[in-house]
């Protein structure tokens, strides 16, 4: 990703916070809300909620299909857990956001020269 600094160059733009990162990494978008993103996190959790509570109960009978296929289980407990690291990655940004939202002028001015979107110097004249 690239974007154009103040002087036409190109400069790198920073890497977007990461949603999940598997064999490809997936980015929230830079126009993702906080309650967007907060209630993504709130639903990824109550599905892994659902899908844990619902395999508790399926091997409480150990004749049932979920105690006899052990294979699915292991992967619908994999999958609970890409489940909870996406909710963890929407809370992150998130909070990410959230800092952003209460930071002082300064603070944003300093986070924009960090990522490189601004000048290091943005003093009296120029």
């Amino acid at each position: 990703m690239s974007a154009n600094n103040a002087d036409g160059a190109v400069v790198s733009a920073p890497a977007r916070a990461a949603f999940l990162s598997m064999a490809a990494r997936y980015e929230v978008a830079d126009s993702a809300r906080l309650d967007d993103l907060l209630n993504d996190a709130g639903c990824f959790l109550d599905c892994a909620y659902e899908t844990v509570n619902t395999l508790a109960h399926g091997l409480t009978d150990s004749a049932g299909d979920i105690a006899v296929n052990s294979a699915s289980t292991a992967s619908m407990l994999f999958g609970v857990g890409y489940l909870i690291k996406m909710a963890g990655g929407a809370t992150n940004a998130a909070h990410s956001r959230s800092d952003l939202a209460t930071a002082s002028n300064d603070e944003l001015l300093d986070e924009l020269r960090r990522r490189g979107l601004i000048g290091v110097s943005q003093g009296g004249g120029q």
